[in-house]
């Protein structure tokens, strides 16, 4: 079961929820994400080479607190800004969510928004 993988792959680094772009209603307002294997490499709104989707939902481990304290001390404010430099010191990988969760009450249901 899909979400079974989720809670196997959270271990010690971030997680940052993906889908492919073809399940994506406003794409060009959407934040692209960059993957190779499971592999985040660049996140940003204006990625012209890019394969996922960032779907707003993450696992975050307490690194998420230093990468946004260095992301605003840099000028960047954007949640996005601290993702990147996870993605930079290697601490956020990707679960692509393969379009099965389409809403809140489906997240719900699904246990993946508590996984313990």
């Amino acid at each position: 079961m899909w979400n079974n993988r989720f809670r196997e792959s959270l271990g010690s680094k971030c997680i940052l929820c993906v889908d492919r772009p073809e399940n994506v209603f406003d794409l060009a307002d959407a934040t692209k994400v960059l993957v190779v294997g499971e592999q985040p490499v660049r996140i940003s709104k204006a990625l012209k080479d890019y394969n996922a989707i960032d779907c707003g939902i993450f696992y975050c481990t307490p690194a998420i607190f230093n990468a946004l304290s260095a992301a605003i001390a840099g000028g960047d404010t954007a949640l996005t800004g601290a993702v990147q430099r996870l993605i930079q010191s290697d601490e956020m990988r990707v679960f692509d969510i393969h379009g099965r969760i389409s809403n809140f009450k489906e997240l719900l249901e699904s246990g993946f928004a508590y996984p313990g």
